[in-house]
């Protein structure tokens, strides 16, 4: 049982790993413009 609960576990790191690799990139460049405008 345990190991099914660390095979799940692994699997959604895995995936937000692979969204945050993604998305940080343009989050951050959309975050900096957004702070750019509200200068």
């Amino acid at each position: 049982m345990r190991s099914l609960v660390d095979d799940e576990i692994g699997k959604w790191v895995g995936l937000v790993k692979v969204i945050h690799r993604h998305v940080a990139p343009r989050f951050l460049a959309q975050a900096d413009y957004i702070a750019g405008l509200s200068r």
